[in-house]
């Protein structure tokens, strides 16, 4: 993988993840989900262990498979990196009972609060649309909460577009 080239995060790299990156990932993804909880809490919840959750989704990477984590990392100098961002995304073949063609569906990206508009998301982005691109995909999906606006505006920023509606039904 490679670093960022503009200078808002030129000292950024993006790298595959790796096991022992699951707990500062499940930090992350605490504060995601969390978020989510604010969201919609009959919709989303907090998973009891997340790390498990984590050490699981990356002990199920394959660099020829369908699943792809990606964590970008921040050198600080004389004391070594620290994650600052992550992205799971998913190859899904095409699925014409669904109208759905080949795809990859972004299931998390989050970015340390300090570095968010800073291009750290829009390089775990790019990173995916160009793995997606080599399996054939045609598009990257991902679904965010309707009241997200800044995930939202994200999104949007990196091109991508609002194509449909989750509906749900609390039963």
């Amino acid at each position: 993988m490679h670093s960022a080239a503009d200078t808002s995060c030129a000292s950024i790299d993006v790298r595959p993840a790796r096991p022992q990156d699951a707990q500062a990932i499940a930090a992350m993804a605490r504060e995601l989900a969390t978020a989510h909880l604010d969201y919609d809490p009959s919709r989303f919840y907090l998973p009891n262990d997340i790390e498990s959750v984590y050490r699981d989704w990356l002990s199920r990477v394959d660099p020829a498979g369908d699943l792809l984590a990606l964590v970008a990392m921040q050198m600080q100098p004389g004391a070594g990196e620290r994650l600052v961002g992550y992205t799971i995304a998913e190859h899904y073949a095409a699925a014409p009972h669904f109208w759905s063609p080949a795809h990859v569906f972004v299931h998390d990206i989050c970015v340390d609060r300090d570095l968010r508009n800073a291009g750290v998301g829009r390089l775990l982005i790019d990173h995916v649309a160009q793995w997606a691109r080599c399996r054939g995909a045609v598009h990257l999906r991902g679904l965010v909460a309707a009241s997200n606006t800044r995930a939202r505006d994200f999104f949007k920023g990196v091109a991508f577009r609002e194509a449909a509606v989750e509906v749900t039904r609390d039963l």
